[in-house]
């Protein structure tokens, strides 16, 4: 780019304006007014006694930044003008860092609409990095919640060991839930918990939970119809048939029939 100094007359004001990129080089004006952030060609100089006021502005864009000078020179000499190159500077470059890290989610999760106390549901899912880094081992970890937000008042119902997915990747996941006999009944949420131990560093950490509906039911087992002959022989055997039947909301698993002699009409 140019760098020009105008002279119009002896001793009149003069306005001198220079535009040029921001280097990584200081800019500096030794006492010659000599600038030493770029070099200049030609043996034309500013002297210490020709600046009489200095401004400076600087405009940004989004690419480069641009300084601008401008002087107002006393001048005693003959009308003449000066143009001297100056070569382009140097541009800085700011160096971004970007993060890479992996960010799992759980997709695709099923599993059935209604469970029993005691009993086993079967789940399947897909663990997916959606992040930009890989994930190591990790586990998915099962709860039954009231509501959609993992808590502490919630009930864990088991885990399932992960292996690595690399970034964009997503790994298909089935695995079997026992609900202990403990499990009250009623409407819950089943919650699948990626990185369940919080072992993995994430891009985001507020979406590792996937919640579904599902109903707890518990079974009610009754005999009916049960027949017997009124006598039976002390070493002898007896043929008995009977029906069991669930009466309860919920599936009932494997189970057993026992069969008592008793006084009474009451098991003791």
């Amino acid at each position: 780019m140019l760098f020009t100094k105008g002279q119009n007359s002896i001793h009149k004001n003069t306005d001198i304006k220079a535009n040029f990129i921001l280097s990584n080089t200081s800019d500096i004006f030794d006492n010659a007014n000599n600038y030493s952030g770029s070099i200049l060609s030609g043996a034309n100089t500013f002297r210490a006694s020709d600046c009489s006021s200095y401004t400076y502005n600087k405009n940004s864009t989004s690419e480069v930044k641009n300084k601008t000078y401008n002087y107002v020179n006393n001048i005693s000499e003959s009308n003449k003008s000066v143009t001297q190159a100056m070569p382009p500077a140097m541009s800085s470059t700011n160096a971004i860092a970007v993060a890479v890290q992996p960010d799992l989610i759980i997709q695709n999760a099923v599993n059935p609409s209604v469970g029993s106390v005691g009993g086993n549901i079967q789940v399947s899912y897909q663990v997916k990095n959606q992040g930009t880094g890989s994930a190591g081992y990790q586990q998915t970890k099962f709860f039954l919640s009231k509501n959609t937000t993992l808590s502490d008042e919630d009930t864990y119902l088991g885990y399932e060991y992960i292996s690595g997915i690399a970034a964009g990747v997503y790994s298909s996941e089935s695995t079997t839930l026992s609900i202990s006999n403990s499990i009250a009944t009623g409407n819950y949420y089943l919650l699948y918990q990626a990185d369940g131990d919080g072992d993995i560093v994430e891009s985001n950490e507020t979406n590792n939970v996937f919640a579904k509906a599902i109903t707890i039911n518990k079974a009610d087992l009754i005999i009916q119809n049960a027949v017997n002959p009124g006598v039976g022989s002390v070493g002898g055997s007896i043929q008995v048939s009977y029906q069991v039947k669930n009466q309860g909301t919920g599936s009932a698993g494997y189970q057993q029939t026992k069969f008592f002699l008793s006084k009474n009409t009451t098991l003791s």
